[in-house]
């Protein structure tokens, strides 16, 4: 038998068939593959369609914080998940105490790429076609193709926290991370066709100039970045603040969660930002002023650790009531104090809601002139069950804003849309994280 005979030329097979084998492809597995020449790319960039990609994906993000990892997941693998991990090229002596010789560059690779070549043509291919395709990820250096299986979840505060399998790659480069992380986003986004989700920035653990580029290659220049999370320690050095001015007013995304903790002196005008927001969710808002949460041009949004007092919840319930209408639709707030609902809703007569009566806005109309609808409803969700009291206050234009309370000091108001005829509620976190530390 011919070592020929011993090959299973996939290559060669009809298309369908072909592409069958192909979906069974792990994406690592179809990465290695692609890198082989650009006949292979395009095969691989054409199993799935388009909208088959799209809808197939799940997350793809970068994280650039104490990790710096490219992470997908797609629906076609449940519960997995796959890991690309960088790392700077150690130095030679390093590698000696790894009991490494060498980590093989891209370059080097390329025996591996005429193995994998011949496997499923039954040929060899030629160098220039190597070049070709090597210069895709030129710089990046594998020190093996076959990633490290380990079983890991999200922890508690997830909204999935089940175990699942986690297939990490690392990647070695002898330049700034930053760019070899792009490179290779460029690469998996054209053959998967998908796009870049959402971006996890410490910008503490970069330089001015770094987090500029970071900006520009990962935030400005991507058109449906879904979510933007900015981390980082409160900073000693003053010029860290004009870095972290410069991100929040050059970042371009609809959901962004800023979960720094900068000094109490810190200020941000968000006016300045280049776009309003779908959902502001701040973890640290104790640099947040009253006026700016009165003005705060976002639909959804959440603020945790506030210095707000009861009053001046007191003051926006009042204020919708009196018949203004802030930009924001929902707003969580946390204040540094308990907070007594009914001291909000201030009023002579209410209509006690029964449970099942809750979420019906013809009910709470049919109490008219009544404008306060009280309610005490159990919210359940994958992080527990937690209890909300409040009420559905009813203004003389037919509008609808429902405030409550859970968790002693998280408090809620909800101007509920004209266009529903079912109240909705929403549920954030923290709430329960503070029931969790009790």
């Amino acid at each position: 038998m011919t070592t020929e005979n011993l090959c299973f030329q996939l290559l060669k097979l009809p298309v369908v068939p072909r592409n069958h084998v192909l979906k069974l492809f792990t994406p690592v597995e179809l990465i290695s593959l692609s890198l082989t020449s650009r006949h292979t790319k395009s095969i691989c960039k054409t199993i799935r369609g388009v909208y088959q990609c799209k809808k197939g994906m799940e997350t793809f993000d970068v994280r650039l914080n104490s990790n710096r990892d490219i992470r997908m997941s797609f629906k076609y693998f449940p519960k997995c998940e796959w890991v690309f991990h960088f790392e700077k090229e150690p130095n030679r002596k390093s590698l000696i105490e790894l009991g490494l010789d060498r980590i093989p560059s891209f370059e080097t690779l390329k025996q591996w790429l005429n193995r994998i070549w011949y496997m499923f043509r039954g040929k060899h291919v030629n160098d220039q076609k190597t070049d070709r395709m090597g210069k895709s990820l030129e710089g990046l250096k594998f020190l093996s193709w076959i990633p490290v299986e380990k079983t890991a979840s999200y922890g508690r505060g997830a909204i999935d926290s089940s175990p699942f399998k986690r297939h990490t790659m690392t990647i070695y480069s002898s330049d700034n991370v930053i760019l070899p992380i792009h490179k290779l986003v460029l690469y998996i986004s054209d053959l998967f066709n998908i796009e870049l989700t959402s971006l996890g920035l410490n910008y503490t653990k970069f330089n001015a100039d770094e987090n500029r580029m970071i900006m520009s290659l990962f935030v400005l220049s991507q058109k449906n970045l879904k979510l933007f999370q900015l981390t980082g320690i409160t900073p000693t050095d003053p010029s860290k603040n004009d870095i972290l001015i410069q991100i929040l007013k050059n970042q371009n995304t609809v959901n962004t969660r800023l979960l720094f903790n900068p000094s109490p002196k810190f200020f941000f005008d968000f006016n300045i930002c280049c776009q309003s927001f779908k959902v502001m969710d701040i973890d640290y808002s104790h640099w947040i002023s009253f006026k700016q949460i009165l003005e705060m041009k976002t639909e959804l949004l959440y603020l945790s650790r506030t210095t707000l007092l009861e009053n001046d919840f007191k003051v926006i319930v009042q204020k919708w009531r009196n018949g203004w209408t802030p930009h924001w639709k929902i707003a969580m707030i946390e204040l540094n104090e308990v907070l007594n609902i009914d001291s909000c809703a201030e009023g002579e007569d209410f209509f006690q809601l029964e449970n099942q009566h809750f979420v019906h806005k013809d009910v709470i109309r049919r109490n008219w002139p009544i404008e306060l609808n009280k309610f005490e409803q159990p919210l359940i969700t994958t992080w527990g069950t937690i209890i909300r009291t409040g009420y559905h206050i009813l203004r003389a234009d037919g509008m609808i804003a429902s405030i409550g309370v859970e968790s002693d000091r998280v408090g809620w108001i909800h101007i509920q849309s004209p266009k529903h005829t079912r109240i909705s509620l929403s549920n954030h976190l923290r709430s329960y994280e503070i029931l969790w530390n009790m």
